[in-house]
Order: C-alpha cells, then sequence, then structure tokens
C-alpha cells in the first residue's frame, strides 16, 4: 500500500505540488479568524454541578439527591451528550458532557435554567451550584489528608478554612473543591426521663399524637412531623397516586406517585405529568 501511494506522487507530483499549495493557501486565510489560546482546550464542553449533604452516606446522596436531578432536572437539556455522576460521602456531584461545537455559555445557560427547579429536592442539601469552568488539563493535584491526633470534623475545619483559602490564594488557581468534608453542627440531645417528668411538654407531645393519629383517621398519611408533609390518597384518572402538601402551602397543588416520593412530585396547577381530560377523584 506505502509502495503504490510513493510510486502514484511520483507519477503525479504536478498534482501533489497542486494540492499542497490549495492546502497551504487554505490554512493562510484561516488564521485570520483563528482564535488565539496560549493552552487551547482539547476536550469536550462540560458543566459540573455540586451538591453539599452534609451528614448523608453515600447511598443516601445516590438516592435522595443525584438520582433525583439526574432523572427530574438534567435528562432532556439541549445539547447534552452525556451525563456522569459520583455519589461521595456529603457530596453530590454531576458531570454533563455537551456535543462537540456547543458554546459554553449556552451550555451554562440551560442548566442554570434547570436548577430554577430544585425547590423539589428533599430538605436534607444545600443548594446546588455551578462550578467555574476549567480546562481539560486544570485539575492538577490531589490531596489527602489524614491525622492521628485530629478529629474528621477538625480536618475538615482546617481544611476549609485554612489550606482551601491559601491554595484559592495563588495566582492562578480557580477552584479548589472538597470532598468528603464533615462540618461542625451543633446538637440538641434531649434527655427523655427528663422530659417526661415535665408535665407541660408531656402534654404537648401528647396532644400532637393525637392530631397524627386524627389526620391518619381520615385516611392520610403524615409523612412527618418536622418537615409538615402530608399524603393525600386519590385516584387521578385509573391510577391512584397521592396528593402532597406541605406546611406554608396555601394548598394543595402537587402529586406524586405512589413509589415517587416527596423528590418525584409535580404540578398539579400545571398539568404536569398527566393528561388534561384525567380527573382526579378523592375519597
Amino acid at each position: 500500500m506505502m509502495r503504490w501511494i510513493v510510486e502514484a506522487s511520483v507519477r503525479s507530483r504536478l498534482l501533489v505540488i497542486a494540492m499542497a499549495v490549495a492546502l497551504l493557501a487554505m490554512g493562510t486565510l484561516q488564521l485570520r479568524d483563528t482564535p488565539v489560546e496560549a493552552l487551547p482546550d482539547f476536550g469536550p464542553m462540560r458543566v459540573e454541578v455540586q451538591t453539599e449533604a452534609i451528614g448523608l452516606a453515600p447511598d443516601e446522596v445516590e438516592n435522595l439527591i443525584t438520582n433525583a436531578m439526574e432523572q427530574e432536572f438534567f435528562n432532556g437539556i439541549p445539547w447534552l451528550h452525556k451525563i456522569r455522576s459520583d455519589s461521595l460521602q456529603g457530596l453530590s456531584s454531576i458531570e454533563m458532557i455537551f456535543e462537540p461545537g456547543t458554546h459554553p455559555i449556552r451550555a451554562r445557560q440551560v442548566v442554570q435554567e434547570r436548577l430554577t427547579m430544585v425547590a423539589g429536592l428533599p430538605q436534607v442539601s444545600q443548594k446546588p451550584t455551578v462550578i467555574n469552568p476549567v480546562a481539560t488539563t486544570s485539575r492538577i493535584m490531589l490531596i489527602g489528608l489524614s491525622s492521628k491526633t485530629l478529629s474528621l470534623i477538625d480536618l475538615s475545619v482546617l481544611a476549609r478554612w485554612k489550606i482551601r483559602q491559601r491554595l484559592l490564594s495563588v495566582p492562578g488557581v480557580a477552584n479548589v473543591p472538597i470532598w468528603g468534608m464533615r462540618d461542625r453542627q451543633l446538637q440538641v440531645l434531649i434527655d427523655m426521663d427528663r422530659l417526661r417528668q415535665n408535665d407541660e411538654i408531656a402534654r404537648l407531645v401528647g396532644e400532637l399524637k393525637g392530631w397524627v393519629e386524627e389526620i391518619n383517621s381520615y385516611g392520610c398519611t403524615c409523612k412527618g412531623v418536622e418537615q409538615g408533609l402530608i399524603d393525600f390518597p386519590c385516584m387521578l384518572g385509573s391510577e391512584v397516586v397521592f396528593l402532597c402538601w406541605q406546611i406554608g402551602e396555601a394548598s394543595v397543588a402537587h402529586w406524586h406517585g405512589v413509589e415517587d416520593g416527596f423528590a418525584g412530585r409535580k404540578s398539579l396547577l400545571d398539568g404536569e405529568g398527566f393528561d388534561s381530560d384525567s380527573k382526579i377523584s378523592y375519597h
């Protein structure tokens, strides 16, 4: 094959020279419109969204945050080619890879628009953030911290408030993400023996239990006193679903499937998730 190419090039040397001159001329013309970059990025367009959920195990992060965001918010984004995700201790990281040629501003804009829907996430995490854009070759160092004398919480405080701040002060450093961090928290531990001795608190607890039992007697389900969540079983067309209400909402305006839970609830007012001809019946 190589012998044939060489022999054909020698026989048609004038044609080969003409093609080389044409390619040289086209390259020279393209130089005027070619953007100048000291280190051109050869990788695809990427947008990364990170969500902190302090205190959650990796499987809880996967089920409550990562899966919900992938399925409800980021599936179907324009120009999206692939989604990758990592669920770590207390952190959900979702990386979206867009089709070649996608403008960075457009890619980040469609992701920001979907993030306006994160109010449907369970109240177990902080607000998702879009990480600053970085080049393909930008992540140059991974640092692990360990100590025989400091606890994991003390190491997290040291990494967040000292090491990270000093690294960000170095010229050229754009982002210093931290995985596996444990924030210092204030916890209230209840002494049940002293609680039972307080007649007023015991009375309030009894009243609260009575209200929950009354709600359940109507066929409703109290999902949590702290969150103020109540589900109402009903028929949506021919399917059994739950109407969903949370304390602070003016009316019952959401619903979700029996297996979906709070993260999968949809709006009744917009007709989201069901046909406009479907009827809702409650008994």
